[in-house]
Parts: structure tokens; C-alpha cells; sequence
């Protein structure tokens, strides 16, 4: 899959940086982007899934990365009620393609290497 160089991003790692969950939201807000990520594991997993519901306002997707969505993808997305899905495994193509679905309006369902949240 060809990278797409129109896809701009901005990292967070809130533990390094030192941001509790509102500071964390307020510099997503701010950002604005058209999709969220957020990696995780399962010792985080409960307060993760809690701040991707509440970044996954409007129309906005949020989708969790990391070792437990990946082994547990339909239990990670029960656990939450607002975000996207998940993205399972190695997320870079994944990823990309869910980025490249948001921007030309096209279904998140059926991306391989994601589960995505009924609607």
C-alpha cells in the first residue's frame, strides 16, 4: 500500500508528557483531527476505552491499538459504547486504510485488520 503524504498527524503520549485525561482531550480538540488513535494495553485498558468514548464525539472515530484490542478485539470494543472499533495486530495498513476511508467518505466495515463497532 502507497504511503500518503496528505494525512497529517500529531502525537500524544500523555504518560510521557505528563497530561491527565482533560488536558489530553484539549490537545486532540484543539488539533482537530478527523480520526483518533490511541494505543493500549491491558493494564490501561479500562481508563483508555473511557477516553476514546469521550473523544469519539460527532462524527470523529477513534480506534484502539496495541496488545489487547489486538488479542481480544470484540471484547475491547463491548467494553466501550462511543468509539470505532479497533485495529488488530501490525495497525500501519490498517491504519492508513481507515485514514484513507475517512477521507474520501468511504465505509469503515470490511477494512481487514480492524473490527469495527455495529452500528
Amino acid at each position: 500500500m502507497p504511503w500518503e503524504p496528505w494525512h497529517e498527524v500529531q502525537f500524544i503520549d500523555s504518560p510521557a508528557m505528563d497530561l491527565n485525561t482533560d488536558e489530553t482531550i484539549a490537545r486532540i480538540d484543539g488539533f482537530a483531527p478527523d480520526l483518533v488513535v490511541i494505543e493500549t494495553s491491558t493494564p490501561s485498558i479500562i481508563s483508555d476505552v473511557r477516553t476514546a468514548d469521550l473523544l469519539a464525539s460527532g462524527d470523529r472515530p477513534v480506534f484502539l491499538t496495541g496488545t489487547h484490542p489486538s488479542a481480544l478485539p470484540e471484547e475491547t470494543i463491548q467494553l466501550g459504547e462511543r468509539f470505532a472499533g479497533v485495529i488488530i495486530g501490525e495497525y500501519e495498513g490498517p491504519l492508513l486504510a481507515v485514514a484513507g476511508a475517512i477521507s474520501e467518505s468511504l465505509p469503515l466495515e470490511g477494512i481487514p485488520g480492524t473490527a469495527v463497532r455495529e452500528p
